[in-house]
């Protein structure tokens, strides 16, 4: 008596049809996530983006005239130029010094792991925290950058960072890299 063999392409589909279900199933959630707090959201900034809204009345719909008022004013190329500047700056600063830094721990030395976690440590600081210790350090009255830099006699008076373009741009670049080279380290 011989055992009557099983289709193998019919079972085949039916495993091909479950796991797409499956697969459907365990998807579904995160693609209405995507869809409810990306796409919806996304879509109603785009719609307000046509529109003049102010914050008592009623809308009035205004086409591209936000968009051409943009484009053409002074305030918002100027913020544009800087925001190239800091991105085409501080990004190559940020990577090159962190593939140095990875260099320098690549092989197990001693204080390698020390070096490592002291130069990843501003990663795990939040952002505003990191903001308040470099306003701290660059403070010219308690501020410890001034302190140095006077007594190695590189400066005669405390230094306004936070006060002039270039200084206050110099001290944004390497609050980011500070930040940031730890990550490019790893």
């Amino acid at each position: 008596m011989k055992l009557a063999r099983r289709d193998p392409i019919r079972r085949r589909g039916s495993v091909s049809r479950r796991r797409r279900a499956v697969g459907l199933a365990v998807t579904t959630p995160a693609l209405a996530f995507v869809v409810v707090f990306f796409l919806v959201p996304l879509g109603t900034m785009g719609w307000m983006s046509l529109h003049d809204w102010p914050l008592v009345g009623a809308t009035r719909l205004v086409g591209l005239h936000n968009y051409v008022s943009l484009v053409t004013s002074s305030t918002f190329l100027s913020a544009l130029r800087v925001s190239l500047t800091f991105v085409l700056v501080a990004t190559p600063l940020s990577v090159l010094l962190g593939l140095g830094l990875a260099l320098l721990v690549a092989r197990s030395r001693r204080g390698a792991a020390a070096f490592r976690t002291i130069w990843f440590l501003p990663m795990v600081i939040g952002f505003a925290a990191a903001a308040y210790i470099w306003l701290w350090l660059l403070n010219p009255d308690v501020g410890y950058v001034d302190r140095i830099l006077g007594d190695l006699g590189l400066t005669r008076q405390p230094v306004l960072w936070l006060s002039h373009h270039g200084t206050a741009f110099g001290a944004a670049v390497g609050l980011f890299v500070w930040k940031n080279v730890g990550f490019s380290m790893l």
